[in-house]
C-alpha cells in the first residue's frame, strides 16, 4: 500500500505489520509482481485525486491482468479506493 497516497486507510489499519509499504526494500518488487508474496493490493481508482501519486492505480491493475501478469477479484471498493485479492496462479 502506498502510505503517501492511502494514508487516509492506513490510519483506520489496526497494525502495520503486514502492509507492504514504500519504505519496505521489497515494495518495488511486490509493486512489479504481486503474486511473489502479496495477496491484496489496494487500488486508487480512476476518480481517485491521488492517483497520478501511485503506481498502484487501476490503470497500472488492468495492464497487468492485461499482460496476464496477475488475476485480481474485487473484494471492497468506495468512491475512490478498491481492495483486490490477488488471485495465485499456478
Amino acid at each position: 500500500m502506498d502510505d503517501a497516497a492511502a494514508f487516509r486507510i492506513m490510519a483506520h489499519l489496526r497494525s502495520l505489520k503486514p502492509v507492504i509499504m514504500p519504505v519496505n526494500n521489497s515494495f518495488i518488487t511486490y509493486v512489479e509482481n504481486p503474486t511473489a508474496g502479496a495477496r491484496y493490493v489496494c487500488i486508487a481508482k480512476d476518480n481517485n485525486l491521488f492517483k497520478s501519486f501511485t503506481v498502484l492505480n487501476e490503470y497500472n491493475r488492468k495492464l497487468m491482468e492485461r499482460q496476464s501478469r496477475i488475476q485480481t477479484r474485487l473484494m471492497f471498493e468506495t468512491n475512490t479506493w478498491a481492495i483486490y485479492r490477488i488471485i495465485p496462479q499456478y
